[in-house]
């Protein structure tokens, strides 16, 4: 979270993806390699990297998730 605030969009990818490597079903990793593709751009790569988000934890994160952009974009077809 802290790199991407400074701005470090690939390095907050890259931590995103350590965490997921070390400690598999992360949520909150996938969340925030979620967040660090929609920085950059990528939208079908936040598309899923959100999805094995909720996947994981469907209740816990839905009101954060359901507000995200991506996925409203996804609904509606873009």
């Amino acid at each position: 979270a802290c790199k991407m605030k400074l701005g470090d969009l690939k390095g907050a990818l890259l931590d995103a993806d350590f965490a997921l490597r070390e400690t598999e079903g992360n949520a909150k990793a996938f969340f925030r390699q979620g967040q660090a593709h929609i920085a950059l751009n990528d939208i079908d790569a936040a598309v899923e990297s959100f999805q094995h988000a909720l996947d994981l934890e469907p209740n816990d994160g839905l009101p954060l998730f359901s507000s995200s952009p991506v996925l409203s974009l996804r609904n509606r077809g873009i």
